[in-house]
């Protein structure tokens, strides 16, 4: 029993780095993101959207994998040996961290897409209403009539 609790200590402790591990990798993709982002590089987010959602799906793969621990967690935490605890406590505490520095930079990209969508939508109203005049004072002169009409005329 004891060798069984070692290889499922080992493995745990194998499955959590692996899972810390993607977590990195997916802050820096994050990162990769963020200045694709702010340097308006379409083509290039997409590339880096389409690696993010395979470090996703690895994460699922692993957290699939560790599904059983988590079932029994307060139990096989507690069959650890101290430096196996120390070791799993601390790959959990960096993953949590990674998580959430990875969920706030998304947030904020969110953002940033959301203002410069607006700052277009923007740009394009006005551009919008300029065109409306613009066709206005088009219209005003390929009319000879109004073309003649003094101003003070047109208003009155």
């Amino acid at each position: 029993m004891a060798n069984d609790e070692t290889l499922n200590a080992t493995q745990l402790l194998t499955l959590l780095t692996a899972q810390r591990d993607e977590y990195v990798r997916l802050r820096k993709l994050a990162d990769r993101q963020r200045l694709l982002v702010v340097g308006e590089d379409a083509e290039a987010l997409l590339a880096a959207l389409a690696d993010r959602q395979r470090s996703v799906e690895a994460l699922a793969a692993v957290n699939e994998r560790l599904a059983p621990y988590r079932r029994e967690w307060t139990r096989v935490f507690a069959a650890l040996d101290d430096a196996s605890r120390r070791s799993a406590k601390t790959l959990l505490e960096e993953s949590s961290e990674l998580l959430s520095s990875v969920m706030s930079s998304d947030r904020e990209d969110a953002e940033l897409i959301g203002a410069r969508r607006s700052a277009v939508s923007h740009v394009l109203s006005r551009s919008e209403t300029t065109g409306r005049a613009t066709a206005a004072y088009a219209a005003q002169d390929s009319n000879p009539a109004a073309r003649d009409t003094p101003l003070a005329e047109t208003h009155a």
